[in-house]
């Protein structure tokens, strides 16, 4: 079950540079194990599973417009939760 409802995070891909990289670390003391990305229907997506746990610009090239769900698995097996806004 999911422990954490994190925040919601916001990525615009229209190349103003702002708002192109997620750093999930968020200078957290959480020792991140794995982060995974899911569409709105909870399809894996994307899977980061060593440092950095970001998403650069270039992840993004099949992500279209819309609502995703993150779930970051923690070191001793949590599960924090949020919301991933994709906009081109």
């Amino acid at each position: 079950m999911f422990s954490q409802i994190k925040k919601h995070i916001v990525v615009s891909l229209n190349n103003d540079n702002v708002n192109q990289i997620i750093d999930f670390t968020d200078n957290s003391r959480i020792q991140i194990k794995k982060v995974v990305i899911y569409d709105i229907k909870c399809k894996t997506c994307i899977e980061l599973k060593s440092v950095p746990f970001q998403l650069m610009k270039e992840n993004f090239k099949n992500f279209p417009t819309g609502s995703y769900i993150y779930k970051i698995i923690t070191s001793d097996n949590k599960n924090l939760v949020g919301t991933l806004t994709c906009v081109r």
